[in-house]
């Protein structure tokens, strides 16, 4: 498997839904990406409407109720593809053949080490929203920390690729967030009132951990020496 996204969910099986179709009808083999959905086990609605896709290889996770940043964890540890991106169910995926887009990034680094990114409609390349990492990356650094709950996952992933030195903006690409701050969408729901209450929390931890990212950036540019300087 190529691509693994990593989609927690909970609240919204249409905003779900549509995501999955937009991966669906975009990818440009859909043997080669792979969905691990997670939902949460009192959310009967969307464990039907997850259980009724179909169309990609597809895991479905039904657990406790979890903060996003748990869930994207225990997405990974389940996914099998050799690049990992995770995604909310408020975005859209609108570019064609983007699979192979992202693929022909990561051949221009021997190790896979490296972070490649889209347009989410809002940043346009100016934080890492909607970033793929090779499995490579996740066995030395994981994905997020324990520490944040739903907010500051892109800037994590900022401040360690900039310190790394690689990281590849594709602006060609276009992962839509479909967020109601965005104006595109109609609804603050209960999903995103949820996320409210941790935006201090998550800043908290955030600026207390830079020592961490630094640390987490360095084993990444040790393994790469080691893979290619030969």
């Amino acid at each position: 498997m190529a691509i693994s996204l990593l989609l927690p969910t909970r609240g919204r099986p249409g905003k779900m839904v549509r995501c999955y179709e937009s991966i669906k009808n975009t990818v440009s083999n859909t043997n080669a990406v792979e969905l691990v959905i997670v939902c949460d086990e009192n959310d009967d609605e969307t464990i039907v409407a997850a259980k009724k896709l179909y169309g990609l290889p597809t895991t479905i996770i039904i657990d406790e109720q979890k903060f996003a940043v748990e869930k994207w964890n225990d997405a990974a540890k389940r996914c099998t593809g050799d690049f990992i991106c995770p995604i909310g169910d408020d975005i859209v995926f609108e570019t064609k053949d983007w699979d192979i887009k992202i693929l022909e990034e990561f051949k221009r680094w021997p190790s896979t080490i490296g972070l490649v990114y889209c347009d989410d409609n809002t940043w346009h390349g100016s934080m890492t929203t909607n970033f793929f990492i090779s499995r490579e990356w996740y066995i030395i650094a994981g994905l997020f920390p324990d520490g944040l709950r739903h907010n500051f996952s892109d800037r994590w992933f900022d401040d360690i690729s900039n310190v790394i030195g690689r990281r590849v903006y594709r602006g060609d690409i276009l992962l839509n967030h479909m967020h109601y701050a965005f104006n595109r969408s109609v609804e603050n729901d209960e999903t995103y009132a949820i996320q409210e209450p941790w935006k201090n929390h998550d800043k908290q931890y955030y600026n207390d951990t830079a020592h961490i990212r630094i640390q987490l950036a360095e084993k990444l540019k040790q393994r790469i020496q080691e893979i290619e300087k030969c």
